[in-house]
Order: C-alpha cells, then sequence, then structure tokens
C-alpha cells in the first residue's frame, strides 16, 4: 500500500472514530435525566419535563383509582411535610406500601403530579430481621383468642402461604402459617426487603375478630425471622 493509500485510510478511520464518539456523547446526553430532590420537583421549575425523583411512601397515602396506583413520597433528608403525588400505571407489586423507598421515572404535570408509566417505579425496602424467640405459633395464637384478643404487642411467628401475598392495597395481605394452623394478616406498610411467599416471619401486632367468626392479625412490624 503506497503513503496516499495508507493517509487516506487513517483519515477514513478518524472521521469512523469521531461519528462515534458523537453519537455516543449524544445518546448520553438524551438518556440523562434530571434528578431533583422532591422539594425541588415542588419549585415547579420541571413542569411538563421528565424527571427521576426517589422518596419514602407516605404512610396511610397508597391507594388504588381505577387501574392507577395513587401515593406520595417524601425526601427522609429534607422536609417530612414536603410531599410529592405519585399516579403509577403499572402492575402493583406487594413490596409498595407505607415506608419503601420509591425511585419514580415519570412526567411531572401542570397539576405537579408526577406521572409514572409500567417501567418507571423501582422500589426499594429496608432489611429487617428478628428473633422468633418467645413468639407465638399460629395455633398457639388461634386456640388463645380469649386471652389474646385485643391484646397489644402480640408477637407471632409462621410462614408466608404461597399464593396469599397481595399489595398493600388488599384487605388480607397474606396469610401467615405454622404447621396446619393459618390467620390471614392485615400490614399496610412496606415488608422488609427479601420478603416473599415461604418466607418465615416475626409478626408483631394485634388479635381482631374478622366480623365473620373468623379472626385476623392486624400487623403494626413485620420482620424476617432471624435464622442464624
Amino acid at each position: 500500500m503506497n503513503k496516499k493509500a495508507q493517509k487516506r485510510l487513517i483519515i477514513s478511520g478518524l472521521a469512523i472514530v469521531g461519528v462515534i464518539i458523537l453519537m455516543v456523547a449524544f445518546a448520553g446526553a438524551r438518556g440523562t435525566l434530571p434528578t431533583p430532590t422532591i422539594a425541588g420537583v415542588l419549585s415547579g421549575d420541571f413542569e411538563n419535563q421528565r424527571i427521576k425523583v426517589d422518596g419514602t411512601v407516605v404512610t396511610g397515602s397508597y391507594h388504588t383509582e381505577g387501574t392507577t396506583t395513587v401515593f406520595s413520597i417524601y425526601d427522609p433528608n429534607g422536609d417530612p411535610n414536603q410531599t410529592l403525588e405519585v399516579h403509577y400505571e403499572g402492575s402493583l407489586t406487594a413490596s409498595l406500601g407505607g415506608g419503601t423507598i420509591a425511585i419514580c421515572t415519570g412526567t411531572l404535570n401542570s397539576s405537579g403530579i408526577l406521572e409514572v408509566g409500567p417501567n418507571g417505579l423501582l422500589t426499594k425496602c429496608p432489611s429487617k430481621y428478628e428473633s422468633a424467640e418467645g413468639a407465638y405459633t399460629v395455633g398457639q395464637v388461634v386456640r388463645s383468642t380469649s386471652t389474646l384478643l385485643g391484646a397489644e404487642n402480640v408477637r407471632l411467628a409462621g410462614y408466608i402461604k404461597t399464593d396469599t401475598l397481595e399489595a398493600a392495597d388488599a384487605d388480607i395481605r397474606f396469610v401467615v402459617y405454622s404447621q396446619n394452623d393459618e390467620l390471614p394478616v392485615v400490614y399496610k406498610d412496606a415488608l422488609p426487603e427479601g420478603c416473599e411467599e415461604g418466607s418465615a416471619v416475626v409478626i408483631t401486632g394485634v388479635l381482631e375478630a374478622d366480623g365473620n367468626d373468623g379472626y385476623r392479625f392486624v400487623a403494626t412490624d413485620i420482620a424476617l425471622e432471624n435464622i442464624n
């Protein structure tokens, strides 16, 4: 190959490399979203923009309106009274509830509501483990209703029954069982990280009558059983 051909080849190669660099830079610029704090979002500077915001789900704010899941988030490192309303259009996840860390990617509408599509929500839950020592079994609870009904801070240990785990807006979050006994559990807040069907859990709460000649356990706290 003569020198002139070598020079043309080098120039062509440099041109191709330059185009690739520009394409990567352009794609990176398009893929970068603003990540304001909740206070920043509430300032009104991001109306009609696509943004990424994370915060803690406000306990009691989680509910559904038709196919839309509605909840509010706040900045745990900021003013807890400043909250952002989120409307999520996607499948419900059992991990979403009060106290869940929600990472939301969506568009802020003119009403100050963050509209999030099916792939725009990620959740993180705190890790929580507790020893089951001293806790009642499910059988002990269901056979001691005369003494445990209405008692506060009852500790119950068991397993989450398969095909019963629901999202936080459900009347019954899951059914807990041990051996041949089971009990429905009510809980609206975030489940601990790794909590799933079959998990061994320690539940703190109150045993209540369900109004249908049965009982339910209204949980105030749920932890994974520490089996180490």
